[in-house]
């Protein structure tokens, strides 16, 4: 049958780990695998908590993946909106030998989302 340790217990555990480790030196396995390992687990016998660097990574790892396709889905949303700038309101000049031909033509644009929703700043110029 278990029972929970108390703090004292877990504390002196943990300087036995901490001992054991010591002894397999600087370039030991085990050791670079618990680096930051045990500052978490005093941190969680001082706090009450229950973090670890595996739950942590495994959490940040779920973000990256919902991130990534946020990205992705983003990267689509913001084609959309090139190609409807470009089919509604981007303006280009037709070639002619003639100069002042007075077309509008589309300079530079940029589109950026902000709060959901695209925005394009661009600039037009007239062929005068």
């Amino acid at each position: 049958m278990w029972h929970n340790a108390t703090k004292q217990q877990e504390r002196d555990a943990l300087e036995k780990v901490r001992a054991i480790v010591k002894t397999l030196g600087p370039q030991s396995y085990i050791g670079t695998a618990f680096e930051g390992c045990f500052e978490d687990a005093e941190s969680n016998i001082e706090n009450d908590f229950a973090d670890s660097y595996k739950r942590r990574l495994e959490s940040a790892e779920e973000k990256i993946d919902r991130l990534s396709d946020e990205l992705e889905d983003s990267k689509k949303d913001y084609e959309a909106a090139d190609a409807f700038f470009m089919s509604h309101h981007y303006r280009e000049a037709a070639p002619s030998m003639y100069d002042c031909t007075g077309q509008i033509f589309t300079t530079w644009y940029k589109i950026f989302k902000r709060h959901g929703q695209f925005w394009v700043y661009h600039a037009t110029a007239m062929d005068v």
